[in-house]
């Protein structure tokens, strides 16, 4: 393929454009997400892909652990299928320093857990740290 100056202009512009389209998009939701993260540190985020078969095999875990801990917050958002809930990933990811992140995952607060057995292992004895109250069994 001929590159001419014509088509790297083109080129250009098109990457000009969509870089800006994705900065748009990010400074117009940082603000809100900044406002989720900042008031939700007792919130648990579950996110998942609707075809991830670890997401899956997780989640009856999930159910039960909110079963459990009634007075924690949980927000299962599925970010696959979903813009608002892959943008909220996103960011709350970025926010943390996190670049390397994928489904299922979890964040409470400043803690990341990455993977149904990171969640497995760890979620509830970080959700044992808070303190809210645990509904008897």
């Amino acid at each position: 393929m001929i590159i001419t100056d014509r088509t790297s202009g083109i080129l250009r512009v098109a990457a000009i454009i969509t870089l800006i389209i994705v900065l748009a998009v990010t400074i117009s939701i940082i603000p809100q997400m900044n406002g989720i993260i900042k008031s939700n540190s007792n919130t648990v985020y579950f996110f998942h892909g609707a075809e991830c078969s670890h997401c899956h095999d997780i989640i009856p875990f999930i159910n039960s652990t909110m079963e459990k801990y009634p007075n924690i917050k949980f927000e299962v958002r599925e970010i696959w299928h979903n813009e608002t809930n892959n943008n909220l990933a996103i960011v709350m990811n970025n926010k943390l320093n996190k670049i390397n992140w994928g489904v299922p995952e979890v964040i409470i607060g400043d803690v990341i857990m990455i993977g149904s057995k990171d969640i497995s292992e760890n979620l509830e004895g970080t959700l044992n740290n808070m303190t809210v109250g645990v509904k008897n069994a």
